[in-house]
């Protein structure tokens, strides 16, 4: 399988995503999978890259509207690639954002539930799926160490995760 994956190299300084958590997963299973810079390159590089490439399949993890909805609407119709996309940030995101550009996707992706039951109820968009955050083992695994703190979050404080730390003990 050829695939595309069209997310940042690099993301808020960190090597978030892309590479680490998909390509090389893919890779891993004997995949032709490269990455697209959707922070670094456009809509007229994506095209190009898809029309040379001819991916069997595309994943985009759109951050913002890095590649616009008329791109990517184009290539899911005018091409035989299936294109999935990741919205990750629907808790928060997904009557601006995600509800706008969905059906630019054969299928998307959510994290979130109350988002999930609107893609189906509100938009009668069906080809949504509902998952969790993923990481790569390669990455991310158990290591023996000491106990220091009985309570630890990883990850970014935004939308309404502060919520979380204002718990009185």
């Amino acid at each position: 399988m050829k695939a595309v994956v069209a997310t940042p190299e690099i993301y808020m300084g960190v090597m978030d995503g892309g590479i680490p958590h998909i390509v090389e997963p893919l890779k891993s299973l004997g995949h032709d999978a490269i990455l697209f810079d959707n922070l670094k390159y456009g809509d007229k590089e994506f095209i190009e890259l898809i029309n040379n490439f001819k991916p069997d399949f595309i994943y985009c993890g759109l951050i913002e509207n890095q590649l616009s909805y008329d791109t990517l609407k184009y290539i899911k119709d005018n091409t035989d690639s299936v294109i999935i996309n990741w919205f990750c940030d629907d808790a928060w995101r997904f009557n601006n954002f995600s509800s706008k550009y969905c059906t630019a996707f054969d299928y998307v992706v959510t994290t979130d539930k109350e988002s999930y039951i609107k893609y189906k109820k509100q938009l009668n968009y069906n080809n949504v799926m509902l998952s969790t955050f993923f990481c790569s083992p390669k990455i991310f695994y158990p290591i023996e160490t000491e106990k220091i703190y009985d309570v630890t979050f990883i990850g970014r404080v935004h939308g309404d995760r502060q919520k979380m730390f204002d718990i009185k003990i």
